[in-house]
């Protein structure tokens, strides 16, 4: 629904926001561009290889499932020599739990080439409507 959308993406800004404020990073002086209506493969294929980095580290793990991926529902993406960086926020299917990743690739595509910033997820009845 309407509603439903609104509240994913003030939840999706409140995160990004929180994640910008905890502390200064490398990625602040990059030019962020947001690719959230043009959503597609590609992004599917490089939240996956973030996803595959945090199941063969065990690193930045959420404390609540993070898998597998529903839809992605938001994205911004910055590039700086052989970096993109990459801000997503999607859904998991079924729980409907959201989770927000931040994350860069260095190299060649490969989930050992991913580096997170930021992996959280909060519960969906967090922010249900009642």
């Amino acid at each position: 629904s309407a509603t439903m959308k609104l509240v994913l993406h003030f939840l999706y800004l409140f995160v990004i926001v929180c994640n910008r404020a905890d502390e200064p990073s490398p990625e602040e002086d990059l030019l962020w561009l947001s690719e959230s209506r043009h959503i597609g493969p590609k992004h599917m294929e490089v939240l996956n290889l973030a996803i595959e980095n945090v199941r063969q580290t065990g690193k930045h793990k959420p404390d609540i499932p993070y898998e597998p991926v529903g839809r992605i529902t938001h994205v911004y993406k910055a590039s700086a020599e052989e970096e993109d960086w990459y801000e997503m926020a999607y859904e998991v299917t079924p729980s409907g739990n959201i989770c927000h990743a931040r994350f860069n690739i260095k190299g060649a595509a490969s989930w050992k080439n991913v580096h997170f910033q930021g992996f959280r997820c909060m519960k969906r009845s967090h922010f249900k409507w009642n």
